[in-house]
């Protein structure tokens, strides 16, 4: 499967996988995965995971994807994903201009849960999370994961 990043920041998809879609699905699309949650049955595991992007599954349905591994891009072997500018470590400020260029919209808001974090939403549903890597409040938010905003977990 060919995903876009753009046009995942762009609309929510993640290729023709979005929230609400069936495991099977997936499944269909993208093979059995390689890795997923332990000590249950890939068939009634809560995360399926293809390279460093995660499917967090409700019941039968996809409720999150996700990515905070390496370098947020690699769908493994079935998974074949256009970074457009994405990459772990860009900075938030950088990720914002990117965004207008295309004339897609966002808001940054500082992480409730941690001072050091926040977090980019796109109008199209995209979460953005960075992170500052060190303790200053000069340093810059840096980009250590994504997700869809279906999951509602910002």
């Amino acid at each position: 499967m060919h995903v876009s990043l753009l046009d995942f920041l762009r609309t929510g998809h993640f290729g023709f996988i979005s929230g609400g879609s069936a495991r099977s699905q997936v499944l269909e699309a993208l093979g059995p995965p390689p890795v997923w949650s332990a000590k249950v049955s890939v068939e009634k595991a809560l995360i399926w995971k293809y390279g460093d992007v995660e499917f967090h599954f409700a019941g039968d349905s996809v409720a999150c994807i996700f990515s905070d591994h390496g370098n947020l891009i690699e769908g493994g072997e079935t998974i074949e994903i256009n970074p457009w500018v994405v990459r772990g470590g860009m900075t938030c400020q950088s990720m914002v201009e990117q965004l207008q260029q295309e004339g897609i919209a966002s808001k940054v808001s500082q992480s409730p849960h941690d001072e050091r974090q926040c977090v980019l939403v796109t109008s199209g549903g995209a979460n953005l999370y960075f992170e500052r890597a060190e303790a200053s409040p000069d340093a810059e938010y840096e980009l250590c994961a994504w997700s869809s905003a279906y999951a509602r977990d910002v």
